[in-house]
């Protein structure tokens, strides 16, 4: 007998699936763990410490080298955000055969990409980039939990809260906090196929705040992406020109505290069907979906990341084709959304 879950994502502002986005620590001991009422406030402490892109900080650039890693081989390429404010900044990505340039303007940015779809690494270093806002998300939840743990001689104050266990049975994510700085050290996502932690390690000070010289995505014990800052300075002469989305551009709605999209209920009973030559020849595994949520809940650009064959990958789109979502809402205002939706077809008894 097979089965298949689906679960999602969201770029930049994760679904609450994975609630993002974001990921965690290389190992963990046993520890203590008790009900404490402190843990918002650890959390919203990271938050602040690391939020250098906060309403009224100064202006900074930042640059750095990036390290993909794919299939026992390694790529070079490079991050760069110019940052005058949330309503003035330019991010650029740029690897081999691959470039993202993002441009902020007043709620929302605009967006140039070689490919007309994201790929998987780059969704999920979004995700890590935009890790304050998962902190302070997880500091309104409840029922947060403290574990401490010690690693590389440090003392850390892990916040565990159980995920959502229609969609992941049995599985927690873990924040870190290094106790001696207040700084985020990792996140962690315990018995996932995909990234399983991200780490943020030797913060460089801009003001009263800081920024992680490395933050690290790994796949179990495997690198996927490595970010290592050369720089992070004031800027000097930004103009409107360094600022100027490109022609040809594409808008993209953004607010800082938006209403998360939501599957409707009705879509969720249209699961792909498990093709039965597939079940016969014990084919499974994780079909990875790209997907854009339109402002009325439908879905689009659907675009096949990963399959195991292209009976489940067609499956799969088939499904998630009639599928319906309250959409992502600034405000009143809904807006579009890129995710990434991952499909698991298991064989069971």
């Amino acid at each position: 007998m097979g089965r298949c879950q689906s679960v999602q994502s969201l770029t930049n502002r994760t679904c609450n699936v994975f609630a993002l986005c974001l990921f965690l620590a290389l190992a963990i001991s046993p520890g203590a763990e008790s009900n404490v009422p402190d843990a918002a406030q650890l959390l919203t402490k990271a938050a602040d410490l690391s939020d250098v892109r906060a309403p009224g900080s100064p202006p900074f650039l930042l640059a750095g080298n990036l390290e993909l890693y794919e299939k026992g081989k390694s790529y070079q390429g490079s991050y760069r955000l110019l940052w005058s404010s949330d309503a003035r900044w330019k991010e650029e990505i740029r690897l081999p055969g691959y470039i993202r340039i993002r441009v902020g303007d007043v709620g929302k940015y605009w967006q140039q990409r070689s490919i007309n779809f994201e790929l998987f690494p780059i969704y999920r270093f979004s995700d890590a980039l935009d890790v304050v806002s998962h902190l302070r998300r997880r500091a309104q939840q409840e029922n947060n939990k403290i574990k401490e743990r010690r690693e590389k001689g440090r003392k850390l104050e892990c916040v565990v809260h159980e995920s959502d266990r229609r969609q992941w049975p049995d599985a927690k994510d873990e924040i870190c906090i290094d106790a001696a700085t207040g700084y985020l050290a990792d996140v962690r996502w315990p018995d996932r196929d995909e990234v399983t932690d991200a780490s943020f390690d030797d913060y460089l000070k801009l003001g009263d705040k800081g920024f992680p010289k490395e933050i690290k995505l790994m796949m179990g014990h495997q690198p996927l992406l490595v970010l290592t800052v050369t720089d992070i300075t004031s800027p000097i002469g930004v103009g409107d020109t360094d600022l100027r989305p490109f022609q040809g551009s594409q808008p993209w709605g953004t607010c800082a505290n938006p209403q998360l999209p939501s599957l409707a209920s009705e879509a969720r009973q249209v699961f792909p069907v498990y093709p039965e030559q597939d079940k016969l020849n014990h084919i499974q595994g994780i079909v990875r979906i790209y997907a854009v949520i339109e402002e009325d809940g439908s879905v689009s650009n659907l675009k096949v990341l990963s399959a195991p064959d292209t009976s489940l990958a067609s499956a799969t789109v088939s499904a998630i084709s009639h599928w319906k979502y309250h959409p992502e809402v600034c405000g009143a205002t809904p807006i579009r959304r890129e995710m990434i939706i991952d499909t698991t077809f298991t064989l069971g008894g």
